[in-house]
C-alpha cells in the first residue's frame, strides 16, 4: 500500500512480510519512505494486531468528523511512529511518520541507527482509501497465514 502526500512529492509505502498469529498476534511490515529531502527504509516493523484495529477505528472516526488522531506503533519502541490528524478546522489533514532501524556493523559488531522523522499533508479524500488499504493489508496477511 502507499501513501502520498497530497502534492505528491512524498510516498510512505507499507508491504506485508510476515504474521505471528497464536503467542503474540502481529504483523510484520516492511516500510520505506521518499521525499525529496529524505528517505529511509526500515526491513522489517512488527505491529500489534489489537493496536491495527484501534488504528482502523481510529482512521473511520476522523474520516467522518475531522476530529481527533490516528496513530499507530510499532512493537519495538521508536521503531515506528505513524499519526494522521487534522491540521486546521477547515478539513485539511496531516501526516508524521517516525522511522528507525539499526545495522550491526564492522567487525565488533558495533551498532548504528539510522532513521527519519518527517511530516506532510494528505489529500482529505484520501482518507477512506488509506483505511481500506491497512484493512487489506490485516486480511490480506491474515489468509496467507492461516
Amino acid at each position: 500500500m502507499k501513501i502520498e502526500s497530497e502534492n505528491k512529492q512524498a510516498v510512505l509505502a507499507l508491504e506485508s512480510c510476515g504474521a505471528e498469529l497464536s503467542a503474540y498476534p502481529s504483523l510484520c511490515f516492511s516500510i520505506e519512505f521518499k521525499s525529496r529531502d529524505v528517505s529511509c527504509v526500515v526491513a522489517e516493523v512488527w505491529i500489534e494486531i489489537e493496536k491495527m484495529r484501534g488504528f482502523l477505528n481510529a482512521l473511520e472516526t476522523l474520516d467522518t468528523t475531522r476530529q481527533g488522531e490516528a496513530a499507530l506503533e510499532g512493537i519495538s519502541p521508536g521503531e515506528l511512529g505513524l499519526r494522521i490528524f487534522p491540521l486546521d478546522g477547515r478539513g485539511h489533514i496531516g501526516l508524521e511518520v517516525k522511522l528507525m532501524g539499526m545495522r550491526w556493523i564492522g567487525d565488533n559488531h558495533k551498532r548504528i541507527e539510522y532513521g527519519c522523522h518527517t511530516s506532510f499533508e494528505l489529500d482529505p479524500t484520501a482518507l477512506s482509501h488509506i483505511t481500506n488499504d491497512f484493512r487489506s493489508l490485516i486480511n490480506k496477511q491474515r489468509d496467507e497465514t492461516v
